[in-house]
């Protein structure tokens, strides 16, 4: 599981620069950036304006921590999305037809507050398809708060495999790159089950990997395990 999200590049540093308070306005853009490293699927346009725009405004050392995210692998993007300006977030019309490609979209206060009733940092339009929550209080999104309870959540015995793929690993695993399995005794269970003719549950993963559609079709997949048991 995974989080879809598109941003209002203007959120990013205030258009007049802030009297004092450089320290805050790093310290929001620190927490997207953890956000989107830990759970995010960024759909954006490399070659955007806004974007461009947005990074020549940064103080030189948030320019670079961002230039580094969107240079690396491990900050996953849905690169070429050009669905997204500035004006998108100004229409409800708009931002309702972004709705069928994203979950969420932070924008900045003043812009959000012409959706939502004074005060609310979030909250969801196009039936409750898309929340737009105020970027600097992505942490309280109930996108990001849904996500942390799902895999916070026990997997029960016997809970059908397919269901704990849907529900877990399908979307984040469709916008991966490169996967690491960490898993001590699952060589000792593929090397049992193999022995018995039936799947174990990393086959079972790498089965259901095999699978999923969409555009990233190469993948680098790192298993580390034991083969023992005792170590």
């Amino acid at each position: 599981m995974t989080i879809r999200f598109v941003l209002q590049f203007s959120a990013l540093w205030p258009k007049i620069s802030p009297l004092g308070d450089l320290a805050k306005e790093k310290h929001y853009n620190n927490r997207f950036l953890d956000f989107w490293m830990r759970y995010g699927v960024f759909f954006i346009d490399l070659n955007g304006e806004d974007l461009a725009l947005a990074l020549s405004a940064l103080p030189q050392a948030q320019k670079i921590l961002w230039m580094t995210a969107l240079q690396k692998d491990h900050f996953r993007k849905r690169v070429g999305y050009d669905k997204c300006t500035e004006n998108t977030f100004l229409e409800l019309s708009a931002l309702e037809a972004v709705s069928y490609d994203v979950d969420l979209a932070l924008l900045e206060e003043s812009t959000i507050s012409g959706y939502l009733e004074d005060g609310n940092y979030n909250g969801f339009i196009n039936d409750d398809r898309l929340e737009l929550c105020r970027f600097d209080c992505i942490d309280s999104s109930d996108s990001l708060n849904l996500l942390k309870k799902t895999w916070e959540k026990a997997i029960e015995i016997n809970e059908d495999r397919n269901n704990i793929w849907k529900e877990r690993f399908l979307q984040l695993a469709y916008y991966a790159k490169n996967i690491s399995i960490v898993d001590r005794y699952c060589g000792v269970s593929i090397d049992e089950c193999y022995s018995r003719g039936i799947l174990s549950g990393v086959a079972y993963f790498l089965k259901f990997l095999s699978e999923i559609p969409g555009e990233i079709k190469a993948k680098s997949i790192s298993i580390y395990t034991s083969k023992k048991i005792q170590t």
